[in-house]
């Protein structure tokens, strides 16, 4: 148990997680002061499809940074305001399960039904209907089940809205947010894998890993995709799991000047 709480102290301090102001709403703990957290992010079932792989949709083992910075967002979001992942720990057997959906072949998009109700406006009969007998395509999709990581996180300011990056405004809100649960719905994946996001307490970081002593190169993996340009550009990493933790590099390590962090 000794080895278990030194690495779990090197991942997030637990003098921190002790502090009297780590769990209140309006109060900050010392790390947190400076925009680092440390929170648990769980979901019954989570679809990590990487976007460069074909439509049956398989899902990776684990989350990219960008897929948990995007959960976090669904808590609270501000344009200033990056969430950039340090590390994680993964807390479950990551264990995968398929579905098999008759998807539409094609469906109207927003656009299509804006135009059709601009020509209704007009005094145009539109038909708004989809009729059922459209080929649908069976494909199957891979999902994680009973996801749980532990995260750090660190709030920096965004390259574009450096000016708009208040952290003594932004670090207490963030927290009030994921305390009081005032917040959207966040999703890890598709729109259908909600997740719960909470500050991770001193059981959670005293809970083993199913990993622990062991270690999983992970191979090439997606980081982030910049969409600002004309074409989307895919940035990978090389995570590896020592322990179940997994060390995130930084933005400028892996995308250089493209990085959307300050």
């Amino acid at each position: 148990m000794e080895n278990e709480v030194k690495t779990r102290k090197q991942f997030y301090p637990l003098e921190d997680i002790s502090h009297p102001n780590y769990q209140k709403a309006k109060e900050l703990s010392p790390a947190q002061q400076e925009g680092k957290f440390c929170v648990v992010v769980t979901a019954q079932e989570t679809n990590l499809n990487e976007g460069s792989r074909g439509s049956e949709k398989p899902t990776a083992p684990i989350p990219s940074p960008s897929t948990l910075a995007g959960a976090l967002a669904g808590v609270w979001w501000h344009p200033g305001v990056r969430f950039s992942i340090l590390e994680y720990i993964v807390m479950r057997e990551i264990k995968s399960h398929s579905q098999t959906k008759n998807e539409i072949e094609t469906a109207p998009t927003i656009g299509f039904v804006d135009r059709l109700r601009k020509k209704e406006g007009e005094g145009e009969a539109q038909d708004f209907s989809f009729k059922a007998d459209v080929p649908r395509q069976q494909r199957s999709t891979g999902y994680l089940r009973g996801v749980k990581y532990i995260v750090v996180v660190q709030m920096v300011p965004h390259t574009e809205y450096t000016e708009r990056f208040r952290p003594e405004k932004s670090f207490p809100q963030f927290k009030r947010h994921l305390v009081n649960g005032a917040r959207f719905s966040p999703y890890l994946g598709p729109r259908e894998c909600l997740a719960d996001i909470r500050l991770c307490t001193l059981e959670d970081l005293m809970e083993a890993s199913p990993y622990d002593g062991m270690c999983i190169d992970f191979g090439r993996r997606p980081f982030q995709c910049d969409f600002r340009g004309e074409e989307k550009v895919w940035y990978q990493y090389h995570p590896i799991m020592i322990d179940g933790h997994i060390a995130v590099p930084s933005e400028k390590e892996v995308m250089g000047d493209a990085a959307y962090t300050a």
